[in-house]
C-alpha cells in the first residue's frame, strides 16, 4: 500500500512540475512573442512573464527586437550603356510590428530580399557605368526609400542599406 501511495504522489508531482512549465512563458529582453489560442492571433507578448491555457494556447512566432544584417551578395546588374556588374551589399533592418511580420506574408526575409534586389536592379539600369560608382550614396538612398513601403506593410524598419562592392569587369557566361 505505501508503495503505491509513492507511485501515485510521484506520479502527481510530475503532473504539476509539467503543468508548471507548460504554463509560464517568459519572453526574454528584446524579443517578441507571437501568441495563438486554437490556431488563431491571440496576443503579442513582450518582455516579462506570461502564463498560457496548455494545449490552448502556443507560441506561434518568436522575433527579435534587434537590428539584423541581411547580406545581399553577387547581384548581377545592367548599366544603362550595357555594361554588366556585380553587386555585394548589405541591409540593416529592425522588426517593428511583429503581426504584419508573422502574418501578411509566408516569409517576410524573402519578401523584402526580392524587393531590394528588383529596386538595385532598376537603380544600376537608371546609371552609365561611369556615375554609379560617383552616385553610390544616391543610389543607397533611393533604394531605402523606394524599399521602405513594402518593408512597412511587411512589418519592419529599414535601418540601413549599403552597397559594398561593385565589380565592373564581369563576363556574362
Amino acid at each position: 500500500m505505501p508503495l503505491l501511495l509513492i507511485r501515485l504522489l510521484l506520479a502527481v508531482g510530475i503532473f504539476l512540475v509539467l503543468l508548471y512549465f507548460l504554463t509560464i512563458v517568459m519572453v526574454p529582453e528584446n524579443s517578441f512573442f507571437i501568441q495563438e489560442r486554437l490556431g488563431r492571433f491571440s496576443r503579442t507578448l513582450m518582455p516579462g512573464f506570461y502564463f498560457q491555457i496548455p494545449i490552448l494556447d502556443r507560441i506561434a512566432f518568436k522575433f527579435s527586437r534587434k537590428e539584423q544584417v541581411l547580406e545581399i551578395k553577387d547581384v548581377l546588374c545592367q548599366t544603362l550603356d550595357g555594361i554588366p556588374v556585380l553587386i555585394d551589399s548589405i541591409f540593416i533592418f529592425q522588426i517593428q510590428d511583429p503581426v504584419k511580420a508573422a502574418y501578411e506574408s509566408e516569409n517576410f526575409l524573402t519578401g523584402i530580399l526580392l524587393e531590394i534586389q528588383s529596386n538595385i536592379l532598376k537603380e544600376i539600369q537608371n546609371h552609365g557605368s561611369d556615375e554609379i560608382l560617383a552616385r553610390r550614396y544616391g543610389m543607397n538612398q533611393s533604394i531605402v526609400k523606394h524599399t521602405g513601403e513594402t518593408a512597412k506593410n511587411l512589418g519592419l524598419k529599414i535601418i540601413r542599406f549599403e552597397i559594398q562592392q561593385m565589380k565592373r569587369d564581369v563576363k556574362i557566361t
